[in-house]
């Protein structure tokens, strides 16, 4: 190749690598320019970038009034100034949510319109977030008819923002967000009472002790209370929510509207410095939602029929399947009356003395033997029933005009006394009396005489008193002494029939001898 052939072609290649420099720089600025312009887009979309843990006041105006909300020290939000006429528990979760939202707002597009009206914004929602020394504030119109967007603005700016339609209807907000939806806003471990009025009638009334149990005080009282039945029915009650907000009422008018001006259901529950107050009206189990009353606030709201099973309930249901249960700690005594046979426990928990009728149990060192001791006590503590009939027709009346097939009488530590009669109702069963109260609890008669039943542990412990080489034999039965006019009157007959039998014989004899002397 000649030496002009040479330099041509190199000057050919550079000039073909000039234009593919000049063409990569060209495609590289363009695309850093549209990178650019894209982040710039982007950037102009962020519509606020705070941290929602600095926020310790929330400012709403919307068409339900004012609403200034401040951070408490608890970290619970609490309402500090408003013109709303009604008192409502706030929705302390929301609060936050609407912190959370506002931190990091992102417009999906944005619309340059001057029609604001069309997009709700000539009377928009506003909500003011306060971080520290900065506020923020959007201002929020209405939704896309397709759902897809929220048409929001911000103070000073002509530009509309179209942010996701969910984003913009939890900031756009209402009572049904701010108000709490749950119907009883306390916790189920600092619940002390409830109550159930159904149709005028006190279905059920409880309220907590000191010592945790739960104790009924109407329609019946005395009784034993099951605390994991009454723990599960409280555990639903603190999750049902309102699924809807209806108004904001104390006329009765109005509340007629919702079967509310005679409610068929008053429910009272509450912790030991607050009390709430739900009223409901009556209904078919196939509605499909129910209306509910607080009367604290006016509120009238709706909830789901699938949770009113508390309105159904009845005292019996809350019942423990034990008759009467006394631990075996808090005795010191137990007096058992039952069949034939008489025998008694006395618990002497101070010196770990345990004595059966006049043997010292505790004495003789035999483990076992204690420990049937123990299940002896049980069998009487432990004894459960089978149905409680509502409408019991066992014998009525004062004490001493009943009388009991068997009795079981603990004395407790503090001197008061316990008493679990059994009167019997048929061939099967008994009528159960806990201190001289029928409430219609049956019992079987195999609760006595069954493998857990009291006589099978005490023969069982007489069994074991005689492999130990002592004879035991419970007593029997005392009845009761006849009244001294009862006595009288038998005495009286006696005395009338021997006179009588005796001028009888004098006659008898009388004719004897006569015939005989003829």
């Amino acid at each position: 190749m000649s030496y002009k052939k040479i330099i041509a072609t190199i000057v050919a290649m550079v000039a073909a690598l000039g234009v593919c420099i000049g063409g990569y720089v060209y495609v590289d600025t363009k695309k850093s320019r549209e990178e650019q312009a894209a982040q710039k887009e982007a950037a102009s979309l962020r519509l606020f970038q705070f941290s929602s843990g600095d926020v310790s006041a929330i400012d709403i105006q919307n068409a339900d009034g004012h609403f200034n909300l401040k951070l408490g020290a608890d970290g619970y939000w609490q309402i500090a100034e408003t013109d709303f006429a009604h008192d409502f528990t706030l929705n302390n979760y929301y609060c936050n949510v609407i912190t959370s939202k506002m931190g990091s707002l992102t417009a999906e597009r944005k619309i340059q319109a001057d029609d604001k009206a069309t997009y709700g914004l000539d009377d928009p929602v506003t909500v003011t977030c306060t971080a520290g020394a900065e506020t923020y504030t959007l201002l929020i119109g209405c939704g896309s008819v397709t759902k897809e967007y929220y048409y929001v603005a911000l103070p000073g700016d002509d530009t509309i923002y179209c942010v996701k339609f969910e984003d913009g209807e939890i900031l756009h907000g209402g009572l049904i967000y701010l108000r709490d939806p749950y119907l009883v806003p306390f916790s189920e471990t600092a619940l002390d009472h409830f109550k159930l009025e159904r149709k005028g009638e006190i279905a059920y009334d409880l309220t907590r002790g000191s010592d945790g149990q739960w104790v009924l005080n109407a329609p019946v009282t005395d009784v034993v209370i099951d605390s994991v039945q009454v723990k599960s029915i409280l555990t639903e009650l603190v999750r049902i929510q309102s699924d809807s907000f209806e108004t904001f009422t104390t006329d009765k008018s109005e509340l007629a509207k919702y079967g509310l001006d005679d409610p068929a259901y008053t429910f009272t529950i509450g912790t030991a410095s607050e009390t709430k107050v739900l009223q409901f009206p009556d209904y078919d189990p196939n509605d499909s939602v129910l209306y509910v009353y607080d009367q604290e606030s006016g509120a009238v709201t709706t909830m789901g029929i699938n949770y009113t099973g508390f309105l159904k309930g009845k005292w019996s249901q809350l019942l423990s399947d034990k008759l009467l249960r006394v631990s075996y700690e808090d005795a010191k005594s137990l007096e058992v009356s039952v069949d034939d046979k008489h025998f008694t426990l006395t618990l002497d928990h101070a010196n770990g003395v345990y004595m059966l009728d006049d043997i010292d149990v505790s004495a003789i060192g035999d483990s076992n033997l204690l420990a049937t001791f123990k299940y002896l006590f049980a069998s009487v503590s432990e004894m459960g029933y089978e149905e409680i009939v509502e409408e019991p027709d066992a014998p009525s009346g004062a004490p001493d005009e009943i009388t009991p097939d068997c009795e079981f009488v603990y004395t407790l530590n503090d001197g008061t006394t316990r008493m679990l009669s059994l009167v019997s109702k048929d061939d099967n069963t008994y009528w159960a009396y806990v201190d001289h109260v029928c409430i219609g609890q049956v019992v079987r008669r195999n609760a006595l005489r069954g493998n857990s039943g009291v006589l099978n542990f005490l023969e069982k412990m007489t069994d074991g008193l005689a492999d130990a080489g002592i004879a035991y034999e419970p007593g029997e039965v005392q009845t009761e002494p006849e009244s001294s006019e009862a006595a009288s009157d038998d005495a009286e007959t006696t005395e009338a029939e021997y006179t009588e039998t005796d001028s009888t014989d004098t006659e008898t004899t009388e004719t004897s001898a006569d015939g005989q002397s003829a």
